[in-house]
């Protein structure tokens, strides 16, 4: 295909853009992938949505000793083509292993900063970067959101990524640059076969193409089926959440057992993803048979994923992000000052429907130091029950008990936080409340 084409699929791809598009944020590295398609973006404003605004950003890892001059190379791009400009730098942690995964993890994240609900990142993906990903996916023996992850359009950070180049070849945006005499930076690293996917894209693919001509044509095409097979999956494992999930967050198990493996399997997936924004592993899914649906409804199952944690709690699931469960604020408290509890941020304030009564010079606090044996008369019962008896008859779950304060007025321990007052210390009327903010 020639360079026209290459425009031609350009100009295609440019009407699936919403008309709600007030900007373009291009992931700019100096190579020749996206030096074409900045290139390309400022050539044909007519193209775009009205009034659409474009910004390229230069994500500087550091990596390189070449750095420094690839991003002056991209910002005297941009002087030339009358594009905003900017540099993000991010730093690498040298401990992890995988500098290649954690490169473009921080790239991504540097890149989303520059989005909003209006705004498209706009990458410079190709057709050879598709088969590149696909082989990729086979070799860590993906499913199918794996093999079918990258689309002209799909959502991203809040916004959109948009990749019109991916129905172009290598070849044919290198014909293009030569074709308008465009400059580009040459990464080094690039040809370190010690990358997986420089792997690939150096031994692999040019062999394939070389005996199948209609390879990446064809990977291309496959891609585009699993991806529809995938919008199905996704639909069944909507109507399954949808039956199975509820306003807490929480999954039924109950109703997930009566669900064939298959669609637990895919519900517990999609599930997962949407808390997480991670997949599970087949490893894990097993584990999870054994740990929650196969095992006693009385056991207390816990299963650890990447910095999460699955629980289980009177037939439901939960996701739990480990970090969370800690102790919050504690020591002395004033009405109008905003506290952390598991997480979640509460601020004592004034309400007419009743709530804690304060003198004008009580002292609040909140303390984690106390026995499950400790008694309290909530305001709404008849007679003094122990903690341990009013979590269980609260519904909160066992990993978040010892996590949760009590409230002490003026030393005495005034009820359970945030607002199960002690009948003592309750007012009906005019009081204070802790509330979620």
């Amino acid at each position: 295909m020639s360079s026209r084409s290459l425009t031609d699929a350009f100009k295609f791809n440019c009407g699936i853009l919403p008309e709600s598009t007030a900007k373009i944020v291009v992931g700019l590295s100096g190579g020749a992938d996206s030096v074409t398609l900045l290139h390309l973006i400022c050539t044909n404003p007519d193209l775009l949505p009205p009034n659409c605004a474009v910004e390229a950003v230069y994500v500087h890892h550091g990596i390189s000793s070449k750095a420094d001059s690839w991003s002056e190379f991209c910002a005297g791009l941009c002087r030339t083509l009358h594009v905003d400009f900017c540099e993000e730098r991010v730093v690498l942690d040298s401990n992890f292993s995988n500098v290649e995964a954690q490169a473009r993890e921080k790239r991504y994240r540097a890149l989303a900063s520059h989005l909003d609900s209006n705004s498209v990142l706009a990458t410079a993906h190709h057709l050879n970067d598709l088969v590149e990903t696909f082989l990729l996916a086979l070799k860590r023996g993906s499913g199918l959101p794996g093999l079918s992850a990258m689309g002209v359009l799909q959502k991203f950070a809040g916004g959109l990524i948009w990749r019109p180049l991916l129905d172009s070849s290598r070849a044919e945006i290198e014909a293009y640059t030569g074709a308008h005499g465009l400059s580009y930076v040459t990464d080094d690293s690039n040809f370190d076969i010690r990358y997986d996917r420089n792997f690939f894209r150096h031994e692999i693919v040019p062999r394939l193409v070389e005996h199948f001509p209609e390879y990446l044509d064809s990977i291309r095409k496959s891609a585009a089926y699993i991806h529809e097979a995938q919008v199905i999956v996704d639909q069944v494992a909507e109507q399954d959440l949808y039956e199975l999930a509820d306003s807490s967050g929480s999954l039924e198990l109950y109703g997930y057992r009566l669900l064939s493996p298959e669609r637990q399997h895919n519900v517990l997936r999609r599930y997962i993803h949407g808390v997480t924004g991670k997949y599970p592993s087949a490893q894990l899914l097993q584990q999870f048979d054994k740990d929650f649906v196969d095992a006693r409804t009385d056991s207390v199952p816990v299963l650890k994923m990447d910095g999460w944690e699955l629980r289980k709690f009177r037939e439901r699931l939960y996701i739990v992000r480990s970090s969370d469960l800690n102790f919050g604020t504690s020591g002395q408290v004033e009405p109008g000052m905003t506290v952390t509890v598991l997480a979640r941020s509460y601020r004592m304030m004034e309400s007419d429907s009743g709530g804690y009564r304060l003198a004008p010079d009580s002292k609040i606090e909140l303390c984690y130091d106390y026995s499950f044996s400790l008694k309290i008369h909530p305001y709404n019962r008849s007679m003094r029950r122990e903690l341990k008896k009013l979590f269980s008859e609260y519904g909160i779950a066992y990993w978040e008990r010892r996590f949760i304060p009590v409230v002490k007025i003026d030393g005495r321990v005034a009820g359970l936080f945030p607002n199960y007052i002690d009948a003592e210390f309750y007012t009906p009327d005019k009081g204070h409340r802790f509330v979620e903010v």
